[in-house]
């Protein structure tokens, strides 16, 4: 086989991708516009390749099949693949392809009560479809590989699912791969070989009008007429866009939020707020509203809308908040996101609290920072609260009054710890933040803001401290609420920040909760 044309695109230490056409070896099974697209796709993600696998003992460099359905793929695909985040069903896992593999393998009836089987399984293979690559071939085996929005960035994820009928000796070397990069980098990169591939099909075959109209198709990602921008917006927003009626229903949705948001925000606020109408591949900063939507339950109804637009109308007039310190926090290997918030939690203490005190005033501390809260009403009781988080205007958050656990004094302050986690470490996810403390927030950032707020609010130095006061060794369950009613947390969380110091066991914890001594 001899390679006839190729064409990289992107960078190979970050993302990359590559395709070349090469004389068809032998097949006479497909049309002569595939034949002629014989060829192969090399993909790089950090650095990686994932498409280097085994096949009969013989290390290979890329995957080879029929080019042409994959571009298309690619051209039909676009704007889920590069504005969709919302997983199918629930947040499984912190990235696509670990996600999709988990709610595949558990039973679907356990999620999504509101959909029967059939469509839970329906919404996974939709999801699938319009995310993973492998749906773009046929009789090919292509590695499992997503790619979907991740705030302001697109990741490609790579899992270990192999197709239906994989010989066994046939392996993937490298899977488990998440790689997180600018969306217009990673777009950029696809479009130029794509259309680059294309064009010299079209050459080759300057007759076939499957390939001229796909060109054309590739042509009109560019996104001339702004139509296609509606429908980026629906995905952002977290809507079902496959669906005509979903859509429709959100067009009207967005149709009122200019009334909601009031008329008297300066340019630059509107513009964060509801974007712009422009061109280009890729929306690349997603607008205030459409993150406020796609991170809350998928069901928002009417009272959500309103609550959650009149708190970003007061941010988008409120001044700019003082510019925050920088927490410095030593080199560290890889850690998970509990760990890597345990130690930013410990690292925000040293910086912000009055270590001289006896806990940790986090409404004082929030107050210095210029950052402002408030209580609402929002349906969904798993919704902790909402951070709004703006570069030229204020920073708030919005505290859901109708959480499942309450507002008691422990809660609130636990909350408004777990958002200034948020909001110190997480801004960098998008330009233009909305975090929803909930459900559909991804899982790790989560899990990192959650272990930051324990560590915060119970550092290691105040623990210590206060253990010592104690006549009573603090895994006794009478020193342990004392040890929380002044540090002013629950002594649920007490017992679990304790554990996870391993300065208790975890029967220890257990009888500290629901023990009598």
């Amino acid at each position: 086989m001899t390679v006839t044309w190729t064409a990289l695109a992107g960078d190979t230490s970050s993302f990359a991708i590559e395709l070349s056409f090469i004389t068809d070896p032998e097949s006479h099974h497909y049309d002569a516009d595939e034949r002629e697209s014989w060829g192969s796709i090399t993909l790089w993600v950090n650095g990686i390749n994932v498409t280097e696998h085994l096949e009969q003992g013989e290390p290979l460099r890329a995957a080879h099949w029929y080019l042409l359905p994959t571009i298309g793929w690619f051209a039909a695909n676009w704007d889920p693949l590069f504005h969709e985040e919302r997983l199918p069903l629930k947040n499984a896992a912190s990235d696509a392809a670990t996600a999709m593999t988990r709610l595949l393998v558990q039973p679907l009836r356990l999620v999504r009560t509101d959909l029967d089987e059939f469509e839970r399984l329906d919404a996974w293979q939709s999801w699938w479809a319009r995310h993973n690559i492998v749906d773009s071939v046929e009789g090919g085996i292509f590695p499992d590989l997503y790619i979907r929005r991740w705030g302001d960035l697109s990741e490609i994820s790579v899992g270990a699912a192999t197709t239906p009928g994989t010989p066994s000796h046939f392996r993937y070397q490298n899977v488990d791969v998440v790689g997180r990069l600018p969306a217009k980098f990673v777009a950029t990169a696809i479009y130029d070989v794509i259309q680059r591939a294309t064009e010299e099909l079209a050459r080759r075959r300057p007759d076939s009008t499957r390939i001229s109209s796909l060109l054309q198709d590739i042509h009109d990602l560019m996104d001339v007429d702004g139509l296609r921008y509606t429908k980026r917006l629906a995905y952002l927003s977290g809507v079902n866009a496959e669906s005509s009626q979903d859509v429709e229903n959100f067009v009207d949705l967005w149709s009122r939020v200019d009334e909601i948001l009031g008329t008297e925000l300066d340019a630059t606020a509107r513009e964060i707020a509801i974007g712009s109408l422009r061109g280009g591949l890729v929306l690349e900063t997603a607008p205030q509203v459409a993150l406020l939507f796609g991170s809350y339950n998928p069901t928002l109804n009417d009272n959500d809308m309103q609550v959650l637009l009149r708190n970003l109308h007061n941010v988008l007039r409120e001044p700019r908040p003082a510019e925050f310190p920088t927490i410095k926090t030593p080199a560290l290997p890889r850690l998970s996101p509990g760990q890597e918030g345990s130690q930013l939690g410990e690292a925000a203490y040293s910086e912000l609290a009055d270590r001289e005190a006896g806990y940790v005033d986090i409404q004082a501390i929030l107050t210095r920072l210029g950052i402002t809260h408030s209580m609402d009403v929002l349906s969904d009781t798993n919704t902790r609260a909402v951070s709004l988080i703006t570069q030229e205007y204020g920073i708030h958050i919005l505290v859901n009054r109708n959480y499942v656990r309450g507002t008691t004094e422990p809660v609130l302050r636990f909350t408004l710890a777990h958002e200034l986690g948020h909001i110190l470490f997480d801004r960098s996810r998008s330009l233009r933040m909305a975090v929803v403390s909930g459900p559909w927030a991804p899982l790790a950032i989560e899990q990192r803001a959650n272990a930051f707020a324990a560590a915060f609010l119970m550092p290691e130095e105040l623990l210590e401290r206060l253990s010592k006061q104690m006549s009573i060794p603090i895994w006794h369950k009478k020193a342990a609420v004392q040890v929380a009613a002044r540090l002013r947390v629950s002594l649920s969380s007490l017992a679990d920040r304790m554990y996870n110091l391993m300065l208790v066991t975890r029967e220890e914890a257990n009888n500290i909760v629901y023990g009598n001594r």
